[in-house]
């Protein structure tokens, strides 16, 4: 019987970079989960951590890192002041390393998915812009719909912040993590196709509410990631308290405010311009003198 409880350190130490190489050469997310729970579960039983000689002379380790955020020195030595790293549950151990593993991850994806974002912006053809936004707002919603089914039944608050006993809910949340991520990217950007999108669609209001809220309640999520969640819920007035002074520079509305002021600016200027010009073009002009006889 394999005793997740009794992995080794240094075993978990060994698999863990095939599970960050997974993560960051991009292969299918599938993948990744496979090689985390090998090591989770796929390996004979060891022996547990408190019956491991020890060194007289060995350093002790503090773990000062959290599960909301593993410190940087979190596996550094100590000072010798605080509790031994080797008296934490084996579990706490792998889900702060898996959790630093992931975060890295994640902050990889969220670079391409801005980028996803913004040539969506920058596609010139409005039809063509709203025909590749809602291609992707259709797929990452039934994404995002299909995991809220899979985690109907699940108590969340209840799970590890990287629950790798089960590989059908893990997956599950880390779609909703990415989705929603990038689902807040779109809205943000192309905020007036988002809202013709979901404004009079119940279920997709729906989905994206739990969506959001899931995300802002995972330690995934980052302050910086947080924000941007919390603009997602203003953008689509769904926040509990709204904000008078929120206004998106991306609505088509003050986009075309700025292209006027811009016009304006400009047209100021090359009157300016025309001015100088037809002022040297007359060149100095003598003034006439009238002598009194």
């Amino acid at each position: 019987m394999v005793c997740r409880d009794s992995l080794k350190d240094n075993q978990m130490d060994l698999f863990l970079p095939y599970f960050k190489m997974a993560l960051f050469m991009r292969v299918h997310r599938t993948v990744a989960l496979i090689a985390l729970c090998t090591i989770l579960f796929q390996y004979p039983k060891f022996t547990s951590a408190k019956n491991r000689p020890t060194r007289s002379d060995q350093t002790p380790v503090v773990a000062t890192g959290t599960l909301d955020g593993p410190a940087d020195n979190a596996e550094a030595a100590g000072d010798g002041s605080g509790p031994d790293a080797d008296d934490e549950p084996p579990q706490l151990k792998q889900q702060k390393k898996l959790l630093k593993i992931y975060k890295e991850h994640f902050r990889e994806k969220r670079k391409e998915q801005i980028s996803v974002a913004e040539s969506l912006v920058a596609k010139s053809d409005y039809s063509r812009q709203y025909s590749l936004a809602k291609a992707l707002m259709d797929q990452v919603f039934r994404q995002l719909r299909q995991s809220q089914k899979n985690l109907t039944d699940i108590v969340l608050i209840e799970l590890p912040p990287i629950p790798a006993q089960n590989m059908s809910i893990l997956d599950s949340l880390v779609n909703v993590w990415e989705n929603t991520a990038l689902l807040g990217d779109v809205i943000l950007r192309l905020p007036d196709i988002s809202h013709r999108m979901i404004d009079n669609h119940k279920l997709r209001r729906e989905v994206l509410s739990w969506a959001v809220h899931l995300c802002q309640d995972s330690p995934v999520y980052l302050e910086e990631h947080r924000k941007q969640l919390e603009l997602v819920l203003q953008e689509m007035n769904m926040a509990d308290v709204p904000d008078p002074s929120y206004s998106n520079p991306f609505s088509e509305a003050n986009m075309r405010a700025k292209q006027e002021e811009a016009e304006e600016t400009h047209r100021l200027q090359q009157l300016a311009v025309d001015r100088l010009r037809r002022r040297r073009a007359r060149g100095p002009r003598l003034s006439q003198l009238r002598v009194d006889l």
